[in-house]
Order: C-alpha cells, then sequence, then structure tokens
C-alpha cells in the first residue's frame, strides 16, 4: 500500500489555493459594494422635527402612516439619520423651470 503525501506543488492543492485566491478576490470586489450598516446616527423626537422641519404631530402622523421608520426605547422615540435623508430625496421635486 503506497501513501501519497500532498505538498505545496501537488495539482491538488494549486487548484484549491488558486479557488480560494479567486473567492477572497470576489469578496474584496463586493466589499466596496455593500451598503454600510447601523452607522447611521440616532436622532431624537426634536432632532428630526428639525431636520424636517415639520411639527411634532407631523412627525407623529408620518410614523402612524408607516412613511418614516423608528425605535422606540420606553416613551422615548429615536429616528435614524439615514432614513430621514432617504425621505427627503424619495420626495423631491426637480425644478422644471430655470
Amino acid at each position: 500500500m503506497e501513501i501519497n503525501f500532498l505538498t505545496e506543488s501537488s495539482p491538488v492543492i494549486i487548484q484549491i489555493i488558486d479557488y480560494l485566491n479567486s473567492i477572497k478576490s470576489d469578496i474584496t470586489k463586493m466589499s466596496g459594494f455593500m451598503p454600510a450598516t447601523n452607522t447611521s446616527k440616532w436622532l431624537k423626537n426634536s432632532e428630526a422635527q428639525k431636520m424636517l422641519g415639520v411639527s411634532s404631530k407631523t412627525l407623529q402622523n408620518y410614523r402612524k402612516e408607516g412613511k418614516i421608520g423608528f425605535s422606540q426605547v420606553g416613551k422615548k422615540i429615536f429616528y435614524r439619520q439615514s432614513d430621514l435623508q432617504n425621505f427627503l430625496n424619495k420626495n423631491f421635486n426637480k425644478p422644471f423651470k430655470n
């Protein structure tokens, strides 16, 4: 019975290393396209009102209507700054006159 040892120069090992390097390269390329998560600043109700230029009642209506996301801890309500910016961008109207 013959025992074969795998070395770095073995064809199978070379194929595996090439495949792993290919995966590593793909992951590196993709990492630039992955959205950042949990990097947004959380705003208090008053800060969100100021950012959007709306009253507390309007902000409450936006929450109730599902127009903006929020997090509630006890009685405190927080908004992700990025969500509010997306809300503004989504409702942006381009100028139609020069």
